[in-house]
C-alpha cells in the first residue's frame, strides 16, 4: 500500500472519530409543568450586588497584530472587559517572537496586572 493511501485512510479514520465526538445539536425538549397558582412562593432573597470591580487590569499578548483576525480579537476583548467588568486591557504585540512574548509577560508582571 502506498504511503499516500495510508495517510488518506488514517485521515479518514481520524475524521470519523472526531465526528463521533461532536454533539449533533439535537436535544430533547422537556416541558416543565406549570406550578399551581394556589401555592405560595417565598420571596426571593435579596441579591447582593457584585463587589465593585474597579482597577482591574488585564494583559493580552496576541501572537501578532498584523492580521485582521488578531486585531478583531483584541478589539472584542477590550470592549467585553470594559463593558462586563469595567476592566482595562493592555496589549503588547508578540510579533511572532517567543522572545517578545516572554518579555511582554515579564513587563505585565512588573506592572502588576491582574491577569495575563
Amino acid at each position: 500500500m502506498s504511503k499516500m493511501m495510508k495517510v488518506s485512510i488514517l485521515l479518514f479514520v481520524f475524521m470519523l472519530a472526531l465526528a463521533a465526538c461532536v454533539d449533533s445539536g439535537t436535544q430533547e425538549v422537556v416541558e416543565e409543568e406549570a406550578a399551581p397558582a394556589e401555592t405560595e412562593q417565598e420571596p426571593a432573597p435579596e441579591e447582593e450586588a457584585p463587589a465593585e470591580m474597579t482597577d482591574i487590569v488585564i494583559g493580552k499578548i496576541p501572537i501578532t497584530m498584523e492580521h485582521g483576525y488578531h486585531q478583531g480579537h483584541v478589539k472584542h476583548l477590550i470592549e467585553y472587559a470594559e463593558n462586563e467588568y469595567g476592566a482595562t486591557v493592555k496589549v503588547i504585540d508578540g510579533e511572532f517572537s517567543s522572545d517578545k512574548a516572554f518579555s511582554a509577560v515579564e513587563t505585565f508582571i512588573a506592572q502588576g496586572v491582574d491577569g495575563i
